[in-house]
């Protein structure tokens, strides 16, 4: 009987080893595959504490000058009351300033500067880069960043004669600079 079983086991065995395996054949090519590109990602934990940092100067004063000796009140009878004007000496001494604004931030910067003009001054025309608004952006510095050069100029300029109630000193309206983050 142990015969009989070994030699059954000799036959399981055997037919064991002999067994082929069935896999599905790899294909193979003669070319060379391609290029495959893989996004590589950011991961940030915690905040970076990023700071607006803004700058924003102009020439010595936004006090344009206005050679107003060619003014005279004039009074007739038949025409009224009056100012006239003499273009051989009156007009703006100053007529532009030059305002800048320097980002310092570690983010970019949008920027808008517009002018508001007194009611009393309505017959001026002020122009901001030749437009009525000047509307940019300033880049983000970085740490190689020589201090202070992203920057712009937006050029302020005021055309028109005053009116002859005008007083040394007047306010002419107020220049406003507003930002907004860039997204």
């Amino acid at each position: 009987m142990k015969k009989y079983l070994s030699m059954i086991l000799v036959v399981a065995i055997a037919a064991m080893l002999s067994i082929s395996a069935f896999a599905a054949p790899t294909s193979a090519s003669s070319t060379v595959p391609g290029n495959q590109n893989i996004d590589v990602t950011l991961g940030i934990t915690g905040e970076i504490g990023h700071r607006y940092s803004v700058d924003i100067e102009y020439d010595g004063t936004l006090t344009f000058i206005y050679n107003a000796s060619g003014v005279n009140w004039t009074v007739t009878e038949k025409e009224g009351y009056s100012y006239s004007y003499s273009q051989d000496t009156e007009g703006w001494t100053t007529d532009t300033k030059n305002v800048k604004i320097i980002n310092h931030s570690d983010l970019e910067l949008g920027y808008t500067v517009s002018m508001a003009k007194e009611t009393k001054y309505d017959a001026l025309n002020f122009t901001l880069n030749n437009g009525e608004t000047a509307i940019d952006t300033l880049d983000a510095c970085t740490v190689d960043t020589p201090y202070g050069t992203i920057k712009k100029t937006v050029t302020v300029a005021v055309t028109g004669d005053i009116p002859g109630s005008a007083l040394d000193g007047d306010k002419l309206g107020v220049l406003t600079v507003a930002f907004n983050a860039v997204p």
